[in-house]
């Protein structure tokens, strides 16, 4: 009778232990899915961020310059039609007399739309480091190293050559923006 009853909780004791490593099976393989489905959604975003971002700052510069030029057309056409073909003299009399300058807020604008994007972008790469990271971590952390298997999610962080030479260098030497290479 004593031995039926071991044998009884012995199974019972097995079962239980191999429906928690089941189970905790099935938790870490949905969690390593979930990472990589995160990851390869998270890249379709920071593409769809990208290429947004060029198009709206070189759509904002389209129209920078066309507004330059109808600008560069009006004073000329009323400089040719005040002054004749006289030259740049009465050009410069011209606007030295109306005080014309280019509006700068249309500058500031494309300043505005660049940042904006460019802090946009940034916060969508680090969500993507931060699911890779959290993938990573499945894989030298127990015991959900001993459940999944593969290798964690590669991602590719853009940035440009300088930044990669610096991080290669470790050094940080040429932080003159307006010296020429």
């Amino acid at each position: 009778m004593k031995n039926k009853k071991w044998i009884i909780l012995t199974g019972v004791v097995i079962s239980f232990v191999a429906l928690i490593i089941f189970l905790m099976d099935i938790t870490y393989d949905n969690r390593d899915q979930r990472l990589r489905n995160a990851t390869a959604d998270q890249e379709r975003k920071i593409e769809a961020n990208l290429d947004k971002n060029w198009k709206t700052v070189a759509q904002e510069v389209q129209v920078l310059g066309k507004y330059a030029d109808d600008f560069k057309e009006v004073v000329f056409g009323m400089m040719k039609g005040r002054y004749g073909d006289q030259g740049s003299t009465a050009m410069f009399q011209w606007l030295k007399e109306h005080n014309v300058q280019l509006d700068a807020t249309v500058y500031k604008k494309v300043m505005t739309t660049i940042e904006a994007t460019r802090l946009s972008f940034e916060r969508e790469q680090r969500v993507l480091s931060e699911i890779a990271k959290q993938h990573a971590d499945l894989f030298v952390t127990k015991p959900a190293k001993w459940f999944i298997s593969g290798e964690p999610v590669k991602i590719t962080i853009i940035s440009s050559e300088k930044t990669k030479a610096i991080i290669n260098d470790g050094e940080e030497n040429k932080i003159d923006l307006f010296k020429k290479e």
